[in-house]
């Protein structure tokens, strides 16, 4: 990108060279004030800028009633001029008349060669040229007796359209075959005006015409191959940045191609009259701007406030078109202020958004770098071509051609900020996923961690439940136990109940029977009885203590 920067800076600096009017090497006599123009090569333009002189007519009435060719060709008037001290003299601003005179001489056998008078494209007022020979000086002749006279309008005017000897888009003037070895004054007859008239033949003056087709079709080529490009990227991703930095550049060159001429010289449809359509143009411009703007710093996000001073800003799209209307019907007192509105609308709209890149940029919004770039060149470079038109500014190629310049470098760099907002949001996005991830693996850990908490404690439930399991097996075989031994201690106590019984019965009777009783015949029977369940009782304690001898281990 570095390379392409100075490719293209290489490519605008020839601009001075291939213009409409471009000076050529200065012959000897050109840095004398008012001094002869020697045509000598035909392959030379030849600035006709200090070697005017001018007649100031500042009568109030001069709109109404100027002097003629042949009142400034009197004594008095002559004495009058002055010697230009300006490459190109510049009297924009005022609302005087003008003559302008110079001296041309043919020096060299160019027989044949076709000169043309040719104005910049920042000529405004309509003027008139005539050319007469040197030696013709009898003063008392009329316009109309003069050997040769031209009127030429611009074609500002549709009622009068100015001829053009080349289908160019700055006005020429084919002069009359001018002869080798003589001497022809030239006078031109204008408003206050930037008077940016040079001298060239035609032939070498289409060749010149074609470089600067060239290098407008490359500053073009540019403008479209970028708002392509990014309409390309605007239906590839959606982002409504690209389609407003697209209308920017588009309706930016547009905009150019009216200021420069090519617009007239295609041909195309001028609804209203030029005036009307370039300040509807610009105006276009001026809406797409705040638009890209807006969008380009994501003011409605990052800074609100910004937001409505910017959507504020929009109030002065209409402007142009404003100053226009009324700068028919304000007349001569309020016609020219209106008339300044389309001309300091854009200014302020440019500085106005020049400060919410600045504003944007120390918040710490790394896009706005490039915004601030481009539009400080463009805003430096407008900036240096009304103060031309002030006539504040000699007229020089930044005033002419730096917003060429200027706007080639600006779409550049809002492309580039487009491009790094891209990268931002891309970094933005990773850091985003970069997050995301270590919240995922932070969850992850945080679930393993609760599984394994989870699985320990299910392993606890396990061998509890285990140990309940066991505990009430135990319990149920004690219980089972406790049930066997109520159930033989219940038989034991049957079983002792009876022998003692059968043992109690017998000893009792005998104990109730007198002692000088004699014995029962029964009574070894009985005694056998005794022994038997004495014996029977002696069995039932010796599995008593056999139990209990096994509870014990």
């Amino acid at each position: 990108m570095p390379r392409l920067l100075l490719v293209l800076l290489l490519t605008l600096a020839r601009l001075p060279a291939w213009s409409a009017a471009p000076a050529a090497p200065a012959p000897p006599d050109a840095d004398v004030p008012g001094g002869p123009v020697g045509l000598r090569d035909t392959a030379q333009i030849y600035a006709l800028g200090r070697h005017w002189s001018l007649l100031t007519d500042a009568r109030p009435d001069a709109a109404d009633h100027p002097l003629s060719l042949a009142q400034v060709r009197t004594a008095p008037y002559a004495a009058r001029f002055v010697p230009s001290q300006e490459l190109i003299p510049n009297r924009s601003t005022s609302a005087a008349d003008y003559w302008l005179r110079c001296q041309v001489r043919v020096e060299g056998g160019h027989v044949g060669a076709a000169w043309l008078l040719v104005a910049g494209l920042t000529n405004s007022q309509p003027f008139e040229v005539f050319v007469v020979p040197a030696e013709e000086e009898a003063v008392s002749q009329e316009p109309e007796a003069m050997p040769v006279w031209r009127q030429f309008v611009r074609d500002d005017d549709p009622a009068r359209p100015g001829p053009r000897a080349v289908a160019a888009r700055a006005p020429n003037l084919l002069l009359p075959p001018l002869r080798p070895g003589r001497a022809y004054w030239l006078f031109v007859h204008s408003r206050g005006d930037l008077f940016w008239f040079s001298l060239a033949e035609r032939t070498h003056y289409l060749q010149t015409l074609r470089r600067q087709d060239a290098v407008s079709a490359a500053y073009f080529g540019i403008l479209l191959a970028l708002a392509l490009y990014n309409l390309l990227l605007f239906l590839a991703v959606r982002d409504r940045g690209y389609l407003y930095y697209v209308l920017f550049t588009v309706s930016f060159a547009l905009l150019q191609a009216h200021l420069t001429g090519y617009w007239e010289q295609l041909g195309w449809p001028e609804p209203g009259g030029p005036g009307l359509t370039q300040n509807a143009v610009l105006a276009a411009n001026m809406a797409a701007a705040v638009f890209m703007v807006r969008s380009f710093l994501d003011t409605t996000r990052r800074r609100p406030r910004l937001d409505r001073a910017l959507r504020a800003a929009l109030g002065l799209v209409p402007l142009p078109l404003l100053g226009t209307a009324l700068g028919e019907v304000g007349g001569p007192v309020f016609g020219p202020v209106f008339g300044l509105l389309p001309l300091a609308a854009p200014l302020l709209l440019c500085a106005v958004l020049l400060g919410a890149g600045v504003a944007q940029l120390l918040a710490g919004h790394r896009p706005a770098r490039y915004l601030v770039g481009g539009w400080a060149l463009l805003v430096a470079a407008i900036g240096a071509y009304y103060l031309r038109t002030l006539g504040w500014l000699p007229v020089s190629w930044l005033t002419e051609y730096g917003v060429r310049a200027a706007s080639v470098l600006e779409v550049i760099l809002l492309s580039l900020g487009l491009a790094a907002r891209i990268n931002l949001a891309r970094q933005q996005r990773q850091a985003a996923q970069r997050t995301a991830l270590a919240a995922l693996r932070e969850k992850d850990q945080l679930r393993q961690r609760a599984n394994a908490a989870l699985s320990r404690r299910a392993e606890e439930l396990q061998t509890a439940n285990a140990a309940l399991q066991a505990s009430q097996r135990t319990t149920g075989d004690l219980r089972e136990l406790d049930e066997l031994k109520t159930r033989f201690f219940t038989n034991v106590s049957h079983e002792l109940r009876t022998p003692l019984t059968l043992i109690l019965g017998p000893l009792d009777e005998l104990r109730a029977r007198p002692p000088a009783a004699p014995a029962p015949a029964d009574l070894p029977a009985r005694h056998a009885l005794m022994h038997r369940h004495a014996t029977r009782l002696l069995d039932l304690i010796n599995q008593l203590l056999d139990v209990a001898r096994l509870e014990a281990g």
